[in-house]
């Protein structure tokens, strides 16, 4: 099925021409329930008489034939097939007597003569009853052989009508219709003069497929698929922060220019993640299941919202697909249409395995390379592996330097002993960042960033033979690349450390340092070797204006790392005084900040003058102390990676990994990201809400599964859940007579918002061709 071919219609087209005025009905012909009797009732009596079991009056009900045929609770007959005179329905319809009159007058409902007719018409016929029209399978007319058999269903339908085609539009006005139609733009004058002068027989055919060959004929058509599907670059709820999604909408673009066939545009959509290797473009548009609402509001309630977004869901399928308003039933049974609660939330079972954070901002989503992106991405993901494999070899080369590290990691154990971490009584960021002091006694940076700022911090402890001040910086997942620094790459420039004693807010004397030592120094980009500038001594060499050198640890950014400074003399702190240290950061390009960070004090003078510094992470301090042979498989390869991450025989090996994945990162940022589709093995567990109560968790689980009226044609097996895969199989499944009506007449709308007879009107007429729109 492809509903792009639009020669498929004439089943769907008849049925929609049959929805005429039933007042235009021809005497002597049969009276079609659907046509024009249902209308009539549905408008002025069932809401006395109808499906809405609490309000029905009398017992009787006229939407059921089984019911109206039957003595009401008065006794009487309403509808005698065959006698009009001896139903009570006519009685009541052409009375004057006011108490019997029906529809009553408080209802503010009439009848016309040409109605009550036709009702008359229809009881001597038999009062045959049919299904509601929409859930019947179009019914192919027979057409004689031609290259456009609607003509014939449409002339033979004006005919039965007692109407005449319309007199055939001039060619400028037809022109500028194909143009505002196809391509949603007006023509240039040139173009219109060219159609009116093309005398050949095919100068409209001609028009029309340049005008469908063009790029905007795929823009003219998505436009109203994207507003059903309610496509949007933002999220919807709370702060309505931007997506990625927008390749998403180049897709529906792209398959209506490619006329992809509308089954496979419904399982891309729908089910495109479970498609057998599915390619990009399916994976793209899979997106759809990503078209909802969603919020990122912390104080949201995630049952709320996961209710919320079934039933968003649940909706836009029976929107798109359907045309029908299955939304009604997520309190209720459908008071009109033969869906229950159950249908509503089987259908959003389907949706369960939708993995996604409830509440949250959405993630990046899948790269979309172009072309001539993909090669390149592929370039730069293949040399990370490489120097990642290379990293992460066995090296038996340096089992002798590896067993050096661990007895130094020992020795760091007894010298951490002699450093107390210091918390800060006060903490401030001269350019407004937010800085937490947390229950580790570390402080994190937040908020505001700047290309330079300084962080004053304040300490009222009362100490005494302090020798040496300690800085730790530590990764954190809240930072750039899970690193201690604010900059994009994770790291930060520590260009001086200055440090007073205060008494009452005045300086009692300055804070000298005489030597300062550092777990890794940034090395020169290329040659990989000790950079000066980067150095741990340029944090103490008196120049705190200074935006060139400062400490740095690029490219280790993802471990923790130490600076320590001896103090020329020893620090006493009385208990009325402050000590003051400003942390200066004056790179000034990039962020170059400290983003997690803690200070220690020593009163020995050892710890101080020490090679051996801390081990990066407790677990890995655990490791250490294992004895060499007691450790398994898993603890030797995390402590000889930790060894790895910080031994200088890997400085290189580092450096290169660290700017490959920089390389790879910045080249990823010039790549589109959209939003997909991912499964989850475990769906959410999904229950009838009674009046669609979030809060109510007592309702009936339930499995997907499509409305029961309508089931036919599911392709299921014992012991298979059904997926969305088989929903999209089943919406475009010949047993469904939904999809194809909802969708045409939606195409049709879109192009001839004036309806289909108008259309005929202005192309039927002197055998002048409908738009070949095939």
């Amino acid at each position: 099925m492809n509903p792009f071919e639009l020669r498929i219609l004439s089943g769907v087209l008849l049925w929609s021409l049959c929805l005429a005025s039933a007042t235009s009905v021809v005497a002597g012909t049969k009276v079609d329930f659907n046509r024009d009797i249902r209308p009539v009732l549905s408008d002025n009596c069932f809401a006395c008489h109808g499906p809405d079991t609490k309000k029905i009056k009398g017992g009787l009900r006229l939407d059921l034939r089984e019911n109206a045929i039957k003595p009401a609770k008065s006794g009487k007959v309403a509808l005698v097939p065959g006698k009009p005179k001896d139903s009570e329905v006519m009685r009541r319809l052409l009375t004057t007597d006011a108490d019997d009159q029906m529809p009553p007058a408080e209802s503010h409902k009439t009848l016309a003569a040409a109605q009550k007719e036709l009702i008359r018409r229809w009881i001597a016929q038999g009062a045959e009853y049919q299904g509601h029209w929409a859930y019947l399978p179009p019914a192919k007319a027979k057409v004689p052989a031609a290259p456009r058999a609607i003509d014939f269903l449409v002339r033979a339908r004006l005919k039965n009508l007692g109407l005449k085609p319309a007199e055939p539009a001039d060619r400028r006005t037809l022109a500028r219709r194909l143009y505002f139609d196809l391509i949603g733009l007006p023509p240039k004058p040139e173009e219109v003069d060219a159609f009116e002068k093309d005398k050949s027989p095919d100068a409209y055919e001609k028009l029309v497929d340049r005008l469908m060959a063009s790029p905007q004929y795929g823009e003219r058509m998505a436009i109203g698929w994207l507003d059903v599907v309610r496509f949007a670059d933002t999220i919807g709820y709370h702060s309505d922060t931007p997506r990625n999604i927008w390749p998403y909408r180049d897709y529906v673009i792209r398959s209506f220019n490619e006329n992809k066939p509308f089954d496979q545009f419904t399982r891309e959509q729908l089910a495109g993640d479970l498609l057998p290797n599915p390619t990009l473009e399916q994976k793209v548009a899979s997106g759809y299941n990503r078209l909802l609402l969603t919020t990122e509001e912390g104080g949201a309630q995630p049952k709320d919202y996961e209710s919320r977004y079934l039933t968003d869901r649940v909706r836009a399928v029976g929107s798109v697909w359907l045309g029908q308003t299955i939304g009604c039933a997520q309190c209720h049974d459908h008071k009109f249409d033969p869906i229950t609660a159950r249908d509503f939330y089987s259908m959003g079972a389907f949706f369960a395995d939708v993995k996604e954070d409830i509440i949250g901002a959405r993630e990046p989503g899948m790269f979309v390379p172009d072309a001539k992106q993909a090669p390149e991405l592929a370039r730069h993901t293949q040399a990370v592996q490489k120097l990642e494999q290379d990293f992460n070899g066995p090296h038996p080369e340096l089992g002798e330097a590896y067993a050096q590290w661990q007895q130094t990691k020992l020795t760091a154990l007894a010298s951490e002993e002699l450093w107390t971490r210091w918390t800060p009584a006060q903490v401030e960021s001269k350019e407004g960042a937010t800085l937490k002091v947390r229950d580790d006694q570390s402080v994190l940076a937040s908020g505001k960033k700047a290309e330079k700022d300084t962080y004053t911090l304040r300490f009222t402890n009362e100490i005494t033979g302090a020798v040496g001040l300690r800085l730790e910086v530590l990764p954190d997942d809240s930072l750039p690349a899970k690193g201690s620094g604010r900059a994009d790459n994770g790291n930060f420039v520590l260009t001086e450390v200055v440090a007073r004693v205060e008494r009452g807010g005045s300086e009692v004397r300055r804070i000298s340092f005489a030597a300062a030592q550092a777990t890794i120094e940034q090395l020169k980009g290329a040659e990989n070797q000790p950079d000066h500038r980067w150095s741990a001594a340029s944090t103490i060499d008196g120049d705190a204006q200074g935006d060139a050198a400062g400490w740095a640890i690029l490219p280790d950014v993802g471990q923790p790392q130490q600076l320590r400074l001896a103090l020329k003399e020893p620090l006493n702190l009385a208990a009325d005084e402050t000590l003051v240290v400003d942390l200066h950061q004056n790179h000034g390009h990039g962020n170059h900040t400290l983003g997690c960070f803690r200070i220690s004090r020593t009163t020995d003078s050892e710890a101080v003058r020490s090679p051996t510094l801390l081990p990066p992470s407790k677990d890995i301090t655990e490791l250490v102390k294992i004895p060499a042979d007691k450790r398994d498989a898993t603890q030797r390869d995390k402590l000889f990676v930790q060894f790895k991450n910080l031994s200088p025989e890997f400085a290189s090996l580092r450096k290169s990994l660290a700017d490959a994945r920089k390389a790879r990162t910045d080249f990823e940022s010039t790549i589109p990201r959209t939003l997909v589709t991912a499964r989850t093995d475990k769906p959410r567990t999904v229950r009838i809400l009674p009046r669609g109560n979030w809060l109510i968790e007592t309702g009936a689980e339930v499995e997907p599964a499509v409305p029961a009226f309508l089931a036919k044609g599911v392709v299921g097996s014992e012991g298979h859940r059904l997926n969305r895969l088989d929903l999209a199989n089943w919406l475009i499944a010949p047993e469904n007579p939904l999809t194809s009506r909802v969708v045409i007449n939606r195409l049709w709308r879109q192009f001839f918002g004036m309806g289909l007879t108008k259309v005929m009107d202005d192309f039927g007429a002197q055998g002048e061709p409908p738009p070949n729109l095939a």
